[in-house]
């Protein structure tokens, strides 16, 4: 009972940990980290066990534990990318609709003339990153 409380304790840690790291990265600008492969979480697993004396059973249970958790973090963000892009198309046609009304509502000249200004007014675009 007392390693299971163990186990489960590393995975709330390793979790939080995790969490922490990329809503950081979020914060600052940056990619959140690649969720690890089978292979990497594998080797992660490894150095756990040697570092924590695990025995076979709970190696194995961490080793489940870990690969449910990284499954649900990749589907998790996976969906926060899907609706990041709507929420760019959304704002982008808001803005095609703005432009729309507005260019009705000024001359040929002045259409031209707020383009170059909105085009000296606007910070640089990083580009995209895929």
């Amino acid at each position: 009972m007392k390693t299971i409380r163990n186990i489960t304790t590393i995975v709330i840690i390793l979790t939080l940990v995790l969490s922490l790291n990329i809503s950081n990265a979020q914060e600052r600008g940056h990619k959140p980290p690649p969720i690890p492969g089978k292979e990497q979480i594998t080797k992660m697993i490894n150095e756990l066990s040697t570092a924590l004396s695990l025995t076979d059973t709970q190696k194995k249970e961490v080793e489940v534990l870990f690969s449910k958790h990284f499954e649900e973090a990749k589907k998790e963000m996976e969906k926060q990318k899907e609706a990041k892009k709507k929420d760019r198309e959304k704002m982008e046609a808001l803005r095609k609709s703005f432009e729309s009304k507005l260019f009705k509502l000024l001359s040929d000249e002045q259409s031209v003339k707020f383009k170059k200004f909105m085009k000296n007014k606007r910070p640089p675009q990083k580009p995209e990153r895929r």
